[in-house]
């Protein structure tokens, strides 16, 4: 019995000393960068434990980098991460240290990651959690050295205790590596109007502001982007293959036929932006002036499009379904509604209930077009072609679109039935008379009969 009672202590103190050697560490992954860069900061999360939610300071130098919101940006792992949510909060200056021949001011932070639902981060014992950003001076001297520093670190299990092992500072080391660095200017246009379906001319400059020429066999992808805000829409793509020399400019130029759905309109900038190939030499840290953007702006204009399918149908194909579609080139961002009225062939706004319509059509966000499915009634009667005239109006009295219009025609499927009258009746044999026949048709034909 003892000797039982010795065992499962034994056993125990083997499984307590398995918890206890489990590792959990959160670590900054030192960083390699050229001076007056925007930097990517990985943080590092190597867990054996189960782990739910994280908690840590960091103190950089510089500040990190904050998005059109002035929210601290925090980029996840898309690996790691399973639904939680992250908080990022600038606890102000944290001090400062003498470096590189001046005074490196540092800030400190607070992030948190946690899950509504107590979620485990991903199953995978080691890789980046999150990234961080930051931008250094300009001025800094080859080899320097930052400092990155965590404190109050906790990585909490379900049971919301601390299973942290240690936390590891991190270093960011400034490296001058010879590199091409690509950057577009002097984005131009000609005109100052445009619209969809209309030509736009565009220039830019590309210059290689680099301390390396760029690779032979390679070059670079341009982008062109007509830009009103957060609304960017991509309009061509160009490519330059050729060797670049450092401190080289190229001019470049497009001829652009802008589509018909372009879903911008108003005031917009052009912007180009540089995607280097993967050949081409350029440092991923060099790329954060691969963009420009215009200094004037161009005015777009925008415009329905109304479409019928078909345009003209049978009478008798009451079972047939017309389609009618209504497109805008404008922004797309937005729910619009249009107002739809329906005339005859005599301007009358009733059609005799030949078909039926809403009076409003709605284009959601995001959209472009809107559908709307109709079918005739046969009126059995015989009468002419009916032709149904279709118009749509912008409802909105601010920033209108021009009405569209639309006709549908309507073939009759009644067959006119003919009458033959003589002009006498009786006629006596022998007797010279002439006998006038005629024939009339219910509705005039189109053609010979």
């Amino acid at each position: 019995m003892k000797y039982l009672r010795f065992q499962l202590m034994a056993a125990l103190l083997c499984l307590v000393a398995i918890v206890q050697a489990q590792t959990n560490v959160l670590r900054v992954e030192s960083v390699e960068t050229p001076a007056g860069r925007t930097l990517t900061l990985p943080i590092v999360m190597e867990n054996q434990s189960d782990v739910t939610g994280v908690q840590f300071d960091i103190r950089v130098p510089y500040q990190l980098a904050v998005d059109e919101d002035n929210k601290v940006v925090v980029n996840l792992s898309k690996t790691r991460v399973n639904g939680h949510t992250v908080v990022a909060r600038s606890m102000g200056q944290s001090g400062y240290e003498y470096r590189s021949n001046r005074y490196i001011y540092y800030y400190k932070y607070r992030i948190i990651l946690y899950s509504d639902n107590n979620a485990l981060f991903v199953d995978d014992d080691k890789g980046t959690l999150l990234s961080l950003q930051l931008k250094t001076d300009a001025e800094l001297q080859d080899a320097t050295e930052l400092p990155v520093y965590l404190s109050e670190v906790t990585l909490s299990d379900r049971q919301m205790n601390n299973v942290l092992t240690t936390a590891t500072n991190g270093k960011i080391t400034i490296k001058e590596v010879p590199s091409p660095d690509l950057t577009p200017s002097d984005v131009t246009f000609t005109g100052t109007e445009t619209g969809p379906g209309q030509t736009l001319d565009v220039a830019w400059k590309v210059t290689n502001i680099g301390k390396a020429d760029t690779n032979e066999d390679s070059g670079w992808t341009e982008e062109i982007y007509l830009v009103k805000g957060s609304n960017t829409k991509l309009l061509a793509t160009t490519h330059y293959s050729g060797v670049l020399a450092s401190n080289a400019e190229v001019s470049r130029s497009v001829s652009i036929q802008l589509p018909n759905l372009i879903g911008i309109d108003g005031n917009v900038k052009v912007k180009v932006n540089i995607i280097p190939d993967a050949s081409a030499g350029e440092h991923q840290s060099l790329r954060d002036n691969n963009s420009a953007l215009s200094e004037n702006q161009i005015s777009v204009s925008k415009h329905l499009t109304l479409e019928l399918t078909p345009q003209r149908i049978g009478e008798n194909q009451y079972w047939q379904r017309i389609t009618l579609k209504l497109s805008r080139s404008g922004n797309w961002n937005n729910l619009e509604s249009f107002i739809v009225t329906c005339t005859n062939s005599k301007g009358e706004t009733s059609t005799e209930n030949r078909i039926s319509l809403p009076q409003i059509v709605t284009i959601q966000p995001g959209e472009a077009s809107a559908l709307v499915y109709m079918n005739i009634a046969n009126n059995d009667l015989l009468d002419a072609d009916s032709l149904v005239h279709f118009k749509i109006e912008d409802s909105n009295e601010v920033n209108t679109y021009a009405p569209v219009e639309a006709d549908l025609i309507i073939d009759d499927d009644e067959l006119p039935q003919l009458t033959l009258k003589a002009s006498k009746t009786q006629l006596k044999e022998g007797e010279d008379k002439t006998v006038t026949l005629t024939v009339t048709a219910e509705r005039a034909p189109t053609s010979d009969l």
